[in-house]
């Protein structure tokens, strides 16, 4: 994955391109104006996409990025084109690949920037209503290719699902499986009070679809906002298939799937990994161990200042009493809140800049 400081840079890809037009006598500054406003699908007013290249390196000169798209359009490998409203767009003409392949005599140049082309545009598909048969259908296939991750946030979701096998299968091949389910209450709240022994029933079935597969997890949220992507799937963070839908009055099966699919991770995939892992954390294990251990989690400092204060109170003498809750006190708060004082700070100088 590209980092934040390198995001959008030119690829060696691109700079190989572009250098076999150099070879050929164009210069590179021109060259690379060339294959990025084609690989990237630039199209903005003159102004624009003056700004826009001159965010890759080799065009941040002060004139380059004018004389490049200049010497471009005069070969009319950068065309101008009206659209609404009389605006006007600089863009690559849709023909360039041929354009270049005559131009270098290299008929396997324009399918490699045609390719390198599609590598950059995310393919999103409106694959229909949900109870289509082929959406179905295609979720195993989507299950079958996972090679790392399986995101799948569900509220009441049987688990007769016949890729049930798929997922069990991916987990035991490494592939972490993770499922988010409403508990009881929050099932209930969501589909009635009618559904809430069912899905005691159903969640009991799940745990043991992923009992003894390391890499199979269950858990539980009792938050609403949590399964706002519920129905929906991500899968390795480069395909997410999303279910829309009203959650008020409509259930998950009458939305709308639609599919985004990238070579590298989109946008849109990392905003559902945020909030699927955000969730995640906030939610437990089922069973009473699983409860048990979200309590510890979130309400440890309290307790054990109580446990402090009740030890105090049985075992030391009525004078150290005050001494030792205090103490308590502040061993507590120290502990829970000092390693979080570095990321207040920062983000306190983030403030005070803007």
């Amino acid at each position: 994955m590209c980092t934040l400081a390198s995001a959008g840079a030119i690829t060696a890809r691109e700079a190989e391109l572009a250098n076999r037009l150099v070879s050929a006598g164009v210069e590179y500054p021109q060259a690379l104006v060339v294959i990025a406003m084609y690989a990237r699908g630039h199209a903005r007013p003159e102004p624009e996409t003056i700004d826009l290249v001159r965010q890759y390196s080799a065009l941040s000169a002060p004139g380059a990025a004018e004389s490049a798209l200049a010497s471009a359009r005069r070969r009319g490998w950068v065309v101008e084109v009206q659209v609404a409203d009389s605006m006007m767009l600089l863009k690559s003409p849709p023909n360039l690949p041929e354009i270049l392949a005559s131009f270098l005599e290299d008929p396997g140049f324009g399918i490699e920037l045609e390719t390198q082309r599609e590598q950059f545009q995310p393919a999103v598909t409106v694959l229909g209503r949900m109870h289509s048969a082929g959406i179905y259908e295609s979720f195993g296939t989507k299950i079958r290719s996972a090679t790392h991750e399986i995101l799948l946030p569900m509220i009441n979701t049987t688990p007769r699902l016949a890729q049930v096998a798929d997922m069990q299968t991916a987990a035991r091949s490494g592939v972490e499986v993770r499922i988010l389910l409403a508990t009881p209450r929050l099932a209930a709240k969501i589909r009635g009070n009618s559904i809430r022994a069912d899905s005691e029933d159903r969640i009991e079935r799940w745990r043991q679809h992923a009992k003894g597969i390391d890499s199979f997890h269950v858990k539980l949220t009792n938050r609403e906002s949590d399964l706002r992507f519920a129905s929906s799937a991500c899968i390795d963070g480069r395909t997410v298939r999303l279910d829309i839908y009203d959650p008020v009055s409509q259930r998950s099966t009458q939305g709308v799937m639609i599919e985004v699919r990238s070579d590298t991770s989109s946008n849109l995939a990392l905003v559902f990994q945020d909030l699927f892992d955000d969730a995640w954390r906030r939610a437990h294990s089922p069973g009473s161990f699983g409860l048990l251990k979200r309590f510890l989690r979130r309400l440890w400092l309290p307790t054990l200042v109580t446990l402090a204060f009740i030890s105090a109170v049985i075992f030391a003498d009525p004078s150290s009493v005050a001494v030792a809750f205090t103490g308590g006190v502040a061993a507590g708060l120290v502990a829970n809140y000092l390693p979080r004082i570095p990321h207040v700070l920062s983000r306190l100088a983030d403030r005070l800049r803007q």
